[in-house]
């Protein structure tokens, strides 16, 4: 025998008017759940046949996350059989993977870095060592007309400025070094007509950030996909401030609040001096008054 559990108890009601006006209350909610039948009893009343029943469920939606790929081509290692990628430190590389020339060939490899060891003694040059980062098995392979590759390797968010490939078997292949990394994004509010100038690189530069619901009110993740999207100009590199001209400007600025200081200081004694003047005249003026017959 089938035991029935209630999903959730409601009155409904129906009232219509003279005009044919009908306020209903015909919803039952309950919290979302699966189930394959479902019975609608009646607790009292004489029960009613429904035209019939309308489901409703929450429709829910994944936005893939965008990613950037960047492929590298090798160079010759400074240890042997090594293999090095020259890339950019600014990158967060969230996975990597490699894309093989040729159709049939398997690689287990070591993925890392080189690492300059200063030397045991004075004197002595300082040595290189290979530190590892990933181990994998990757691949490329061609069966019946249908190409099979290995996909890329989730890794820790890591910057470097150069990766080494170190293969684990001697091997002539020498394939491309692809990073996958999710790229940041920038949500901006812009007022005025275009270009806006988007700068970047000073250090001492004063955050002006805020937070998402000031700049994009209400915005789901799939509606801030579908924004306007503002493409970058040619980069500009602007001429570098020397390093002591931001201490300088700082010590300028320094300077230039002693000297408000030291005026405010000097208008606040000028008017105690002048205050003390009339005070010393009318004294003075009193006595002679007191003086006189």
């Amino acid at each position: 025998m089938k035991q029935w559990e209630a999903l959730g108890p409601a009155s409904l009601n129906w009232l219509r008017n003279s005009e044919t006006q009908t306020l209903a209350n015909d919803k039952i909610e309950f919290a979302p759940r699966a189930f394959r039948y479902a019975r609608l009893s009646w607790k009292e009343g004489k029960p009613l046949l429904f035209a019939r029943v309308n489901a409703e469920l929450l429709s829910q939606t994944e936005v893939a996350a965008q990613t950037e790929q960047l492929l590298l081509q090798p160079s010759p290692g400074k240890l042997e059989h090594d293999l090095v990628y020259a890339a950019a430190i600014a990158i967060p590389v969230e996975k990597i993977g490699l894309q093989f020339s040729e159709q049939n060939v398997v690689l287990p490899a070591l993925l890392g870095r080189y690492q300059e060891l200063p030397p045991r003694q004075l004197g002595q040059s300082g040595s290189l060592s290979f530190q590892p980062l990933a181990s994998a098995t990757f691949y490329q392979i061609t069966q019946s007309g249908q190409q099979r590759s290995s996909g890329e390797l989730p890794i820790a968010t890591e910057h470097t400025a150069q990766w080494v490939l170190r293969p684990q078997a001697g091997s002539a292949s020498r394939p491309a070094l692809r990073l996958v990394w999710s790229p940041a994004s920038v949500i901006f509010l812009a007022n005025g007509n275009a270009p806006y100038t988007l700068a970047f690189g000073r250090a001492h530069a004063e955050a002006a950030a805020r937070d998402l619901a000031q700049v994009a009110p209400n915005f789901q993740s799939a509606e801030l996909l579908n924004l306007e999207q503002a493409k970058a100009g040619a980069l500009q590199t602007l001429r570098a401030s020397p390093a002591g001209a931001e201490a300088a400007e700082a010590a300028a600025m320094a300077k230039a609040a002693q000297l408000r200081l030291a005026a405010l200081w000097s208008v606040l004694l000028l008017g105690v001096a002048v205050l003390g003047f009339f005070a010393w005249r009318l004294v003075k003026q009193m006595k002679e008054g007191e003086g006189a017959p």
